[in-house]
C-alpha cells in the first residue's frame, strides 16, 4: 500500500480517495481464505464512512461472504463501492509509476469485454491466512494428518469436526482451517466438551475390532510400528518373541483404531485384528464359495 506523500503509516493524513482491493492472491490461489471477503468488506465500508465520495473499487475471482455476512456485500454496494471479477488467465496487474503519482491497476472487465485501467492512490491486496510451519512437526509428533494445504484435517467433516482419527486429540481455530472469530469460539466450546467427556471417564473403553499380538511368533522386525499411524505397537522388553528372544510387540489397545494394517503388514503373521482374524476371514470366504456353489 501507499499513500499519497510518502510511504509511512498515513499518520495525521486524510484517507485516500481512491483504493482498489484485489482479492484471492497469494497462497489464495491455491485455497480459499474464507474471511478475506467479509475483512476487505468491512474495510470498504469503513472507508465509505469516513469518506463517502472515495472511490472504492474491489477486484476478485469470487465473493465469499457467506451466512449474514451477505449483509455487508449487499450494503457495500448500496453504498457505491464497485466489484469487478476477473479470471484464473486473465489476473490483475499493478504498474507503480513515478514518485508519488497514483498507482495503475489495470484488469479485464468481462461485461464491458475490455481491458480497464484504474489509478488509485492505494492498492490493498488480500492475503488469506496460511498454516503455521510448526503444524508439520505437530502432526509428526502427535501422528495426526495435515490436509494438502497444510491444516490440519479432521476426522469426518459433518460428523467429527473437531475429532482426529486418533483418539484424544481434538482441534480448533485456525489451525483446522481459516475461519471468523466467531466459528473459532464455537469450534473451541465443541473440542472442551469433547475433551471433557474423556476426562470424566474413570474407565475408557475400546470397540472389539483391536488387534492383538502373539508374542511367541513376533519376531522384533518393527514393521508394524513403522506402518501404524496411530503409535499403538510397541516394543516390550518383558515379553519373549520367537527363539526365545527378549522383546517382542504388544499392541496399546486405547490406541488401536483397528484399521487392520498391522495385521496385514506382519511378515510373521503375529498380528491378529479382533473380529477378523485369518480362521474368521477364511470362514466367511468359504462359507460364500459354498452358497455360490449351490446356486
Amino acid at each position: 500500500c501507499r499513500l499519497p506523500g510518502g510511504g509511512g503509516d498515513g499518520g495525521g493524513k486524510k484517507p485516500p480517495r481512491s483504493v482498489v482491493m484485489i482479492l484471492c492472491v497469494g497462497p489464495a490461489e491455491r485455497y480459499c481464505g474464507r474471511i478475506c471477503c467479509t475483512s476487505a468488506l468491512k474495510n470498504a465500508l469503513a472507508l465509505k464512512r469516513l469518506d463517502p465520495q472515495s472511490r472504492i473499487t474491489v477486484i476478485y475471482k469470487d465473493i465469499r461472504t457467506y451466512g449474514f455476512k451477505e449483509r455487508l456485500y449487499t450494503q457495500a454496494r448500496e453504498e457505491g463501492v464497485l466489484f469487478i471479477r476477473y479470471e484464473d488467465d486473465r489476473p490483475p496487474g499493478v504498474a507503480v509509476g513515478g514518485g508519488d503519482g497514483p498507482l495503475a491497476v489495470s484488469v479485464f472487465e468481462e461485461v464491458l469485454g475490455r481491458e480497464m485501467t484504474l489509478d488509485a492512490e492505494m492498492v490493498v491486496l488480500s492475503t488469506p491466512v496460511v498454516p503455521s510451519p510448526s503444524a508439520v512437526e505437530i502432526a509428526q509428533r502427535l501422528k495426526v494428518p495435515l490436509n494438502s494445504d497444510g491444516f490440519f484435517l479432521e476426522a469426518h467433516v459433518k460428523l467429527r469436526p473437531v475429532d482426529f482419527l486418533a483418539e484424544g486429540i481434538f482441534m480448533a481455530g485456525l489451525a483446522h482451517y481459516p475461519k471468523l472469530l466467531e466459528e473459532s469460539l464455537v469450534q473451541a466450546r465443541a473440542a472442551a466438551a469433547q475433551a471433557a467427556a474423556v476426562l470424566s471417564l474413570d474407565v475408557l473403553e475400546t470397540g472389539g475390532s483391536i488387534a492383538a499380538v502373539d508374542a511367541g511368533r513376533c519376531v522384533g522386525c518393527l514393521t508394524c510400528v513403522r506402518s501404524c499411524a496411530f503409535g499403538a505397537p510397541r516394543i516390550e522388553a518383558d515379553l519373549i518373541g520367537v527363539g526365545g528372544v527378549a522383546g517382542a510387540v504388544r499392541i496399546e489397545a486405547a490406541l488401536c483404531q483397528g484399521c487392520g494394517l498391522c495385521a496385514a503388514d506382519c511378515p510373521a503373521g503375529a498380528i491378529q485384528l479382533g473380529h477378523y482374524t485369518g480362521a474368521q476371514v477364511q470362514a466367511k470366504v468359504d462359507a460364500l464359495c459354498e452358497e455360490a456353489g449351490g446356486r
